[in-house]
Parts: C-alpha cells; structure tokens; sequence
C-alpha cells in the first residue's frame, strides 16, 4: 500500500466544510441574509430543505410559556428567549409540530421590528417577506399571503 503525503481525505472535507470557498449547499440562515439584498423573499425559497406549514418569529423577552400557548406546542420544543434581547428564533411548524429552529443574531437582520403585532410574524411557506435597512441593519417590513 502506498503512502500519500498531505491531509488525508477525512481532513480535506472537514477543513473544506469550515472554509468559506468550499462549494456547499448554503443553509437557511445564509440564504436569509441573502434575500435581504433582493428586498423581497417568498419564504418557501428560504426554508426548503424540510417540509413545513408555517413560520413563527419569537422575538425578544418572549417567555417559552407565551410562545408554546401562542403555538399551541409543547414548551419543551421552544426557546426561552424571556431574558434575552441579541437574538431572535425562526420557528418552521409542519401539522402542530416545530420542526426547524433557527436563531438568528439580531445585528445583521431583525424580524422583530413587527414587534407591535401579536403575534410578531405567523406566515406560510408562499408568503412573502419584505426588508427595509436602516443604520446598517436590515428589518423586517411586512408579510404578505403571495398573489399567485
């Protein structure tokens, strides 16, 4: 058996799983912050790796309890956000249940700028999601049912 020199092939993909020039699928998250430069996103191009009914944003200082009550889920399969203003959780829901959570720093992007609405987002997989920037960080303007 002959000897190679270099990485070994395990090596390589790892390595190439963390360097941003490796050629991978991007996730949810990236295809997100993406959509935003377009100004608007039907949320079934974001989130189509698992099947899924509905979005729900839990958004700062919301409590696990208000949000399971909100959903009608298990408080064991949403976060606790009640002491937490950094961040928000895309929620994705298919037949009742939370099948993706995805938590997004609010730096870059915030989809909690709805906040007023009660609750902040509940959207389908052919809504649309419009953005607006303001001061470098980009916000959620509206949703709004696709037209088609």
């Amino acid at each position: 058996m002959r000897k190679t020199r270099g990485l070994a092939p395990a090596t390589v993909m790892i390595l190439c799983g963390l360097l941003a020039g490796c050629a991978a699928a991007p996730d949810a998250e990236d295809r997100l912050l993406a959509a935003v430069h377009t100004k608007s996103v039907t949320l079934s191009e974001v989130f189509d790796d698992v099947a899924w009914e509905s979005l729900y944003v839990v958004c700062p200082y919301q409590s696990r309890e208000t949000t399971a009550a909100a959903l009608g889920v298990d408080s064991a399969s949403v976060p606790d956000l009640s002491d937490d203003d950094s961040r928000q959780v895309v929620l994705l829901l298919d037949g009742g249940e939370v099948v993706r959570q995805l938590p997004l720093a609010r730096t870059a992007l915030d989809l909690c700028a709805l906040s007023s609405v009660t609750p902040p987002i509940i959207a389908g997989e052919t809504d649309t999601v419009m953005f607006s920037e303001a001061e470098g960080i980009w916000r959620a303007e509206r949703v709004a049912p696709d037209p088609s």
